[in-house]
């Protein structure tokens, strides 16, 4: 069992793969959900041979199962104040935010280094830290021109 405490601030694929790879691993991960929006979009990417009356798609579950999931909006004082919590005796914090929404959210580096300064954080950027664009998967295939393939 691997002692570490995850907390995942992921969604789609790229984080969340991170945060799997923990948990098969043994650690406690963590998945902080946004609550406003139900969650993780890849819930419900369901292809057309899934049933449509499961919680959750193939998609998601296939880089989601055995984390705990909670849902908390980190625009609220509330679910703010409970992500931070967990940052607090988290080992690893991951997340992939479009560039700039860490900072509005006050989850960027060097606010929770000043929270735990012992924390390792992870953050995912498909294009790189300054670029806007955001990387969804197929996104990145059809630029590089993997998806002709």
């Amino acid at each position: 069992m691997l002692n570490l405490k995850v907390i995942e601030i992921a969604s789609v694929l790229a984080g969340p793969a991170v945060g799997q790879f923990f948990t098969e691993l043994g650690a406690e991960v963590i998945k902080i959900e946004n609550a406003t929006t139900n969650g993780d979009m890849t819930r419900k990417w369901k292809n057309p041979n899934e049933k449509h009356n499961k919680n959750v798609s193939a998609y998601f579950a296939s880089v989601n199962f055995g984390k705990t999931h909670l849902f908390y909006d980190l625009n609220s004082t509330q679910g703010y104040s409970d992500t931070i919590d967990l940052i607090k005796d988290a080992d690893i914090v991951v997340c992939n935010f479009k560039t700039g929404d860490a900072e509005k959210l006050k989850i960027d580096f060097e606010t929770i280094k000043k929270v735990n300064s012992k924390v390792i954080y992870a953050a995912i950027y498909g294009f790189g830290k300054d670029d806007p664009r955001v990387a969804f998967d197929m996104v990145l295939q059809a630029e590089t021109g993997y998806l002709s393939m």
